[in-house]
């Protein structure tokens, strides 16, 4: 009994810390994945909380019915510094939906970031 339940235990929090999940977004996941990932290196620290706050679009027709999306999203990094001390940051990025086929994650639409600022 109790290693079934350690088990289930252990499933369900490997499930629910692998995931990348942005508040207040309604990116894919691939795309917040590599937004969360570029937002650490870009501020320098190994995590923390982010929250999107604002998000723009703009779909780009290349040419053929092949059409790429620009995203300039506005995102705000909580990090703990201490017991009750936080630091935040305003991270701005400029990322891209490229109408092509991610050989890496065997899907369509390649995520790229094209700037990203941190302060």
């Amino acid at each position: 009994m109790k290693t079934t339940l350690l088990a289930t235990l252990s499933a369900l929090f490997v499930c629910t810390t692998a995931q990348a999940e942005i508040l207040n977004s309604n990116y894919d996941s691939r795309h917040q994945t590599m937004l969360e990932q570029a937002s650490l290196n870009a501020c320098g620290v190994n995590g923390g909380k982010l929250t999107q706050l604002s998000s723009s679009v703009v779909k780009h027709n290349v040419d053929q019915g092949i059409i790429d999306y620009y995203f300039t999203t506005e995102l705000e990094l909580t990090v703990r510094i201490d017991q009750g001390v936080y630091d935040t940051y305003k991270v701005s990025v400029n990322s891209m939906l490229a109408d092509a086929y991610d050989h890496a994650a065997q899907d369509w639409g390649i995520y790229s970031v094209e700037a990203i600022s941190c302060k």
